[in-house]
Parts: structure tokens; C-alpha cells; sequence
């Protein structure tokens, strides 16, 4: 959480662009519409209350160039299947802290408000709240939007976290309390 590592495990959108201009992409394509897309699907992390620059997911940016170089068009498919973590653990640490009220809260699109834990105590980590939000920053499905004294403000980091994880949670969570909703046209505006 320290802010001389609040990029270190992504793209600064400065390197993002630079890569599509050494790749020569820009001769292809709209950089507005690119740089548009590139941040909604992979953009938003923040790692540090005091980081001055969100950061790209780097490996879901290199898969989009990865995939441009190979096809010479975007990818059908903006998602790389394979930063999917294993649901299953995802699932049992989730649901082992019962807290589907803080789960239907990021579904809906709240924000959260927490101290974030750095130091977990194993005898307590399933009684507080706190833990489980603090779980999903560490894991970068929650990222700081902002921070009010010790207290930070949480929310979904972009388009890609919220379609491969939160839509699993989503689903999960239905099939667990038996809610079944049509949601055709739903899907089908989208």
C-alpha cells in the first residue's frame, strides 16, 4: 500500500500509450476510441491512498495488443479467460464469511466503506467485516476510489472485474438463496 508501489504491478496509462505507438497501432486505429476501451475493460486500480495514477491491469493489456497483433482487429472477446482465479477458492473464502449483504452491495454498484486490514489475525478472520472487504482489495476485485482519514472508500476497479468476477458472485449468490430472475431483456439491451 505504499505509494512508491502503486504501479508496480501495472501499466501507467503513459506506458499504455507508448505501447501503441512502438507497436505502430496508432496508424490503425483511433487513439481516442483504443485508449477509450483500454480504460474501461482494464483501468482503475489504485494501491495506495496516496497513488497520484490508476494503473492498468498489465496482463489484461497485454492480451488486448497480444490478440490486435494476431487478429489486426479488436478481439471479439475483450476478456482473457485465463486471469479467471480459481472460483472455487474465490467461493469458499466469500462465502465462508457470510456476508452476502456486503456481496449484494457490490452488486449493485456501492461503494464500501472500510478500514483497510493489513495484518490479519487468523482467530478472528471470518468475525469482521473488515477482513472480508479488505480480502477483496488484496485480491483486486475492490480498488480505492478515495480515502477519508483511515477510512477508505471502495469500489469495482473496471468493466473486466465486474464481468469475470462480480458476475460469478452474482450467480453464486442466486443459486444460494434460490432467486431466479428473467433476465432476457436485460441481456438483451446490453
Amino acid at each position: 500500500m505504499a505509494p512508491a508501489y502503486n504501479a508496480m504491478v501495472g501499466f501507467v496509462e503513459e506506458e499504455v500509450k507508448k505501447m501503441m505507438y512502438e507497436l505502430k497501432l496508432n496508424k490503425k486505429f483511433n487513439e481516442d476510441r483504443f485508449m477509450k476501451t483500454l480504460k474501461e475493460y482494464y483501468n482503475g486500480y489504485l494501491f495506495s491512498e496516496y497513488g497520484t495514477e490508476r494503473v492498468y491491469n498489465s496482463n489484461m493489456v497485454l492480451y488486448f495488443y497480444n490478440q490486435i497483433l494476431k487478429l489486426g482487429k479488436y478481439p471479439k472477446n475483450l476478456m482473457d479467460e485465463n486471469i479467471k482465479t480459481d472460483y472455487k477458492k474465490l467461493e469458499d473464502i466469500a462465502f465462508n464469511f457470510k456476508d452476502d449483504k456486503t456481496i449484494e452491495k457490490i452488486l449493485s454498484g456501492e461503494k464500501l466503506t472500510t478500514k483497510i486490514v493489513e495484518k490479519f489475525n487468523l482467530e478472528k478472520m471470518y468475525n469482521e467485516k473488515a477482513n472480508f472487504i479488505s480480502l477483496l482489495y488484496y485480491f483486486g476485485m475492490l480498488t480505492i476510489e478515495e480515502t477519508i482519514f483511515d477510512q477508505y472508500i471502495l469500489k469495482v476497479p473496471n468493466y473486466a472485474v465486474n464481468t469475470v468476477y462480480w458476475d460469478y458472485f452474482n450467480h453464486k449468490l442466486k443459486k444460494r438463496i434460490n432467486i431466479d430472475i428473467n433476465n432476457t431483456d436485460l441481456t438483451s439491451a446490453i
